[in-house]
């Protein structure tokens, strides 16, 4: 092997850089570059594997993964690998077997236990999961990881007070000026200075705004600090006394919660899920949706999203590729406008069919204000567990969810008839085994046949 130069060296640090910045097809040569001359270099090998698992390419990323383990046959990384490759083919017999064995040589690593507890969960077994995390923590009571893990685990099951105690993060938020703190909010809040500060994903945070009636119940001044995209859509919705983007400065305030942590601070139960906020799109928001779908009159207006971010680890799981979409244009009825929006629309765009039967309203939307304004010109939603989703569960449009088998607990069926407790009214089309789209998009077909009868009537 050739010695590792400065220049093959900049190749992998190239696609390191891009990889991190979510731009995986542009990492691709660069990985490619830097193992043409340092076939062997585990770092790499790992990194490459990593990368076609992002572009959802499972061929090339069960090669990188073997690869490395032809020269590290025990490497955690690439174990994990092709359990996760097995997994985005649905192979979950499979996955489960490799991620055991990989638990098994590290018992004591996060990483093997947390990629194990993961196809687990996606099994429906959440039971077996919440055992491994016990021990797990009886081990390690500090870690942070596994204790978020094990109270996802307890939100799926509906244990909401258990899951939200581990689930929450700690809520220490330090003041501008150093060594200052904001203290968490424990006791009265009227008249006090309150800051609600995002946590986790967009559709966590659009899911949480529901609490905020019980907020204002407390006495609190109540300061909503907002992510840039989310900030138009809250200051229309939010009725509170301040709105904060989240990189000013809120470090004036008495107290804070994180958003995530409202359902905890109330006690919240299956039982006691309070209905979905109903929020409202600024007029600006509205007059661009009015422009859009203007030429549309008269048609069957349905929005779709066939895909989530792809930071969230397993995103494969829960999205589609929009060529599912495409049999419901055979419909003279039905106009579609796609919300997507991200790093996995280049193929979209791409293709000719797709951009002369679907409207892209995603691509020029600004915001997540534009997307709500959008969702409410639809006569109908249909998109898999994505911001769009909450989005419309917090909308007065009709709504079809599409879902995984083992869905995120907002969509698991925990209330006694058998509904959401999250989104009690919203249609939930769920996968009847691990990786049957086939199966949802064919009673998509069904129901959308029924719709159109009767819209037709």
């Amino acid at each position: 092997m050739p010695p590792l130069t400065k220049d093959i060296a900049a190749h992998l640090i190239r696609a390191n850089a891009l990889r991190k910045d979510h731009k995986h097809a542009a990492a691709v040569p660069f990985y490619a570059a830097f193992l043409e001359h340092q076939p062997d270099n585990v770092e790499a090998l790992a990194a490459q594997g990593a990368n076609f698992l992002d572009l959802h390419d499972a061929d090339n990323a069960e090669r990188a993964f073997t690869r490395l383990l032809q020269i590290m046959p025990s490497h955690i990384g690439a174990l994990n690998g092709i359990a996760s490759v097995h997994a985005r083919r649905s192979d979950m017999d499979h996955a489960l077997q490799v991620a055991a064995f990989a638990h098994d040589l590290y018992p004591e690593k996060s990483a093997s236990l947390g990629n194990y507890a993961a196809f687990l969960s996606r099994a429906g077994r959440h039971a077996e999961v919440l055992a491994e995390l016990d021990k797990a923590l009886e081990i390690d009571p500090w870690d942070t990881t596994l204790r978020k893990s094990r109270g996802l685990m307890r939100l799926m099951v509906g244990e909401y007070a258990g899951g939200y105690e581990d689930r929450t993060r700690p809520l220490v938020e330090y003041r501008r000026k150093p060594g200052r703190r904001l203290p968490i909010q424990t006791g009265d809040m009227t008249g006090r200075w309150l800051a609600i500060t995002p946590d986790e994903g967009n559709g966590d945070c659009v899911a949480m705004m529901r609490f905020l009636p019980q907020v204002r119940s407390t006495g609190a001044r109540v300061r909503l600090v907002a992510r840039s995209g989310m900030a138009h859509l809250w200051e229309a919705s939010a009725d509170v006394e301040e709105h904060i983007a989240a990189q000013k400065d809120y470090s004036d305030s008495d107290c804070m919660l994180t958003i995530l942590s409202l359902p905890a601070f109330f006690g919240t139960s299956v039982e006691t899920v309070p209905p979905p906020a109903r929020l409202k799109a600024p007029r600006a928001a509205q007059q661009r949706a009015a422009r859009i779908t203007a030429p549309y009159a008269g048609k069957l207006k349905i929005g779709i999203c066939w895909a989530g971010s792809n930071g969230y680890v397993v995103n494969y799981a829960r999205s589609v590729g929009f060529e599912r979409f495409l049999p419901l244009t055979r419909h003279p009825q039905v106009q579609l406008f796609s919300f997507y929006k991200g790093e996995l629309s280049a193929a979209f765009e791409a293709d000719s069919d797709a951009q002369a039967k679907i409207v892209d309203a995603g691509r020029t939307d600004a915001d997540f204000a534009d997307a709500f304004a959008m969702i409410e010109a639809m006569d109908l939603i249909i998109t898999v567990d994505t911001c769009i989703l909450h989005l419309a569960g917090a909308s007065n449009t009709e709504t079809w969810g599409l879902i995984q088998h083992s869905p995120y607990y907002y969509f698991q069926p925990q209330r006694a008839d058998g509904r959401s407790a999250w989104y009690p009214d919203m249609r939930l089309i769920r996968q009847p085994r691990d990786g049957d789209w086939d199966s949802v998009f064919a009673q998509v077909d069904a129901l959308l046949t029924e719709r159109l009868a009767e819209w037709s009537d």
